[in-house]
């Protein structure tokens, strides 16, 4: 596939590059190119977890016949889910600054706890990835009774309509996103809506250039049988 293609082989091609200044002995280059080469490993890491999880989700769906990949369900807690999201992002992005607001922190819910994760924690790398360092990124879990409501917020470069509607496309890359020093959007927000999907819930985006790009998603709380908690 071409767009895989090139989202692997230009971090790829970088690291070369940086690995041959390295060998050739001008180490104070090197060094200079290390922050580069570690944040080309990080896109590398991620883009290959998220088509490694697509191919499983493919595969699972085909065998099923159904179109519905199986999911291996297990109790999950609201602030569990957002404490994890929370603690991978402020590592990945210490100089932004993440709120929390959440008010589920009696409901329980089951899910596939790996991809919801990873759902929640491709949102929050987009919006990291396209505010300014400084910026404020808002996480919100929020019981609305028989669902969990997820909201991302951004004060970021935002989105014009156009780019809202194919933004859930593979390897899709806004116009105003290509000036920025960021990855594409590779396949995170592609893969966090077939996850959301698969839990029976469903994502919706709202943008602007002036307010940033909110991200939300809603999934069914399913109750729990007796003796069953997390």
């Amino acid at each position: 596939v071409p767009e895989v293609s090139y989202f692997l082989r230009t971090p790829i091609a970088s690291i070369r590059v940086a690995l041959e200044i390295a060998a050739e002995g001008d180490g104070e280059t090197a060094r200079e190119l290390l922050p580069g080469i570690t944040s080309d490993l990080g896109e590398l890491e991620n883009l290959v977890e998220d088509i490694l999880i697509t191919a499983r989700l493919d595969l699972a769906a085909g065998r099923g016949g159904d179109g519905a990949p199986p999911l291996r369900l297990e109790p999950l807690t609201p602030p569990l889910l957002v404490a994890q999201a929370a603690s991978r992002f402020r590592l990945a992005y210490p100089k932004h600054r993440l709120l929390i607001e959440q008010d589920a922190t009696d409901c329980e819910l089951r899910a596939d706890s790996a991809l919801l994760r990873r759902a929640l924690d491709n949102i929050l790398d987009n919006a990291g990835k396209y505010s300014d360092p400084g910026n404020s990124v808002t996480l919100v879990a929020r019981d609305a009774g028989d669902e969990l409501h997820l909201e991302v917020h951004d004060n970021g470069i935002g989105l014009t309509e156009d780019d809202q509607r194919n933004l859930f496309t593979p390897f899709f890359r806004s116009d105003r996103s290509r000036n920025r020093s960021t990855g594409g959007v590779d396949l995170g927000l592609t893969l966090a809506r077939r996850i959301v999907e698969a839990h029976r819930g469903a994502i919706s985006v709202e943008s602007s250039a002036t307010t940033g790009t909110t991200v939300r998603f809603i999934i069914p709380l399913q109750p729990l049988p007796a003796g069953e908690k997390s």
